[in-house]
């Protein structure tokens, strides 16, 4: 079994076999969330079992995880060892009810500024610090940092060491080609972990964090959608209470939270959202969703305790509308699953794409200000984008696909092996997509205006998703191997004159 799994770790990570020693915890070879579930799906179809897949996570290494399949290959049974205890809503089992949810967003009596702590500094600032930098929102925010600033950049990432933690991030940026050569000048690493509590840190790197920092950029978070709230609370919300709590202490920093559009609930008809604080949980389903609700309401509460905050909400983070460079995320292995299918689910949902470097840029713009503390900013993208008019961009790119019925596409998808959805299949249910995906009628109105206002004068802009943008982070994802090239000429793309 150990073999088997170092073989598929090997494959995933482009390392060599023999570098994966298997008393080492998998986070420490950089596998994300998206991998850990391939790698789980892996192991069912070679094995013919049925795996929880928060087995990754409760068996954090090689050797851990090979026993607990033999475990569960010799009973025959998926296991119950680290089970969430918390009760489930009735409608999602991987949410909890709405008045839990209420209870877990409570802010801690002693986040809050300490008598003793020195003044918010002014911008333009000096120092910062950045969570989330080896992600792929995480690349594009600390770019626009170091370009629009000459502040030291203090980055906090899971690493052995503050070099490993930099090696770390500067494999990330150019990953997405982000990597300047002089980076390093400015790049202090903090190998720390914010699912722990002080961050992971020793009480020197700590005090030393809470005496530099002069502005927190918040963007770190677990991105799973088929765990269960649980499973996510470590890092999403506990983290952001752990950074909120730094924020406070030795000199107060403004935190810049990167929240998500994911906390609005799922509900059919139209729905109106206001940029300002959260205050009803209900329809907000998934684990990780209700994570980021109960994150950004927290935010909100040290924010009336005198902290000085920002929120920001954006849609469905897609490809650099610049460079088409994109993540492999659950969107676009959607459309991958969908394209080897030759099948799309016809959905009556729209999707709130923002572009990565439009996102990056704003949230980057805003922070550096120094102003505007208190407010809520949503980054839905230029229009909302039904999802049937994207697989149609999708078609005209060299990708034919029919329409199907959710219900025939449901036995298409659990018929099929191999393709891109094999890690999300729990979240598409017999009779229609688990509310984390969308509900269908779902009409949110998106209100824009301090964002809007913030960006005005500034030159950067949102562009619409069309099909040439849409072609280009397909480009890109087939050069990197995750899709196969079109198999028809792209369809004319009609210039307008002048």
């Amino acid at each position: 079994m150990q073999t088997l799994l170092v073989e598929l770790l090997a494959g995933y990570l482009e390392t060599p076999s023999t570098e994966i020693q298997v008393n080492t915890p998998l986070s420490e070879y950089g596998l994300d969330s998206v991998y850990a579930l391939t790698v789980c799906a892996d192991v069912e179809e070679r094995l013919g079992l049925v795996l929880d897949p928060a087995i990754m996570w409760d068996y954090p290494t090689v050797d851990a995880l090979s026993h607990a399949i033999v475990k569960i290959a010799n009973s025959s049974a998926a296991p119950a060892d680290g089970q969430s205890t918390q009760p489930q809503h009735p409608r999602n089992p991987r949410s909890l009810p709405t008045q839990d949810l209420l209870g877990e967003a409570v802010l801690p009596a002693d986040i809050t500024p300490t008598p003793d702590a020195l003044p918010a500094a002014s911008a333009p600032y000096r120092t910062a610090l950045v969570t989330g930098a080896t992600g792929f929102a995480g690349a594009f925010i600390l770019r626009e940092l170091l370009d629009r600033s000459t502040a030291q950049v203090f980055v906090l990432v899971r690493a052995q060491d503050a070099d490993d933690a930099v090696r770390r991030v500067r494999e990330n940026l150019t990953k997405y080609g982000l990597w300047r050569d002089d980076d390093h000048r400015r790049l202090v690493g903090v190998a720390g972990d914010l699912g722990l509590p002080d961050l992971g840190l020793s009480q020197t790197v700590y005090r030393e964090l809470a005496d530099q920092v002069e502005v927190i950029i918040h963007n770190g978070a677990t991105v799973n959608f088929v765990l269960p709230y649980a499973r996510l609370k470590s890092v999403n919300v506990l983290g952001t209470q752990e950074i909120l709590r730094l924020a406070c202490r030795g000199r107060i920093k403004p935190v810049h939270h990167v929240s998500s559009l994911g906390v609005i609930p799922e509900r059919p008809g139209v729905q109106y959202f206001a940029e300002a604080e959260l205050t009803d949980p209900a329809d907000v389903l998934g684990g990780y969703r209700q994570t980021k609700w109960v994150s950004d309401r927290l935010v909100t509460l040290a924010g009336s305790r005198g902290l000085p905050v920002c929120i920001y909400r954006p849609g469905s983070i897609t490809g650099a509308q610049a460079t088409g460079v994109s993540p492999m995320d659950f969107v676009n292995a959607l459309i991958t699953g969908c394209t080897q299918l030759r099948s799309a689910l016809e959905f009556d949902v729209d999707v709130l794409a923002v572009p990565v470097d439009f996102c990056g840029a704003a949230i980057v713009h805003i922070a550096l200000s120094g102003t505007r503390h208190g407010s809520v900013f949503h980054l839905p993208g230029s229009r909302p984008l039904p999802w049937n008019e994207l697989i149609g961009m999708v078609r005209d790119c060299g990708y034919p696909m029919r329409s199907a019925p959710y219900q025939q596409w449901h036995d298409e998808l659990a018929a099929a092996s191999g393709h891109a959805l094999v890690p999300y299949l729990t979240l598409f249910d017999q009779d229609a997509p688990g509310a984390e995906i969308g509900v269908a009628g779902n009409e949110p109105h998106i209100a824009t205006a301090n964002i809007d206002a913030a960006l005005m004068g500034s030159g950067i802009e949102c562009r619409p998703v069309n099909r040439e943008m849409v072609s280009s982070c397909l480009d890109y994802l087939v050069r990197l191997g995750h899709l196969t090239p079109p198999l028809t000429e792209p369809a004319a793309l009609v210039r307008p004159r002048g």
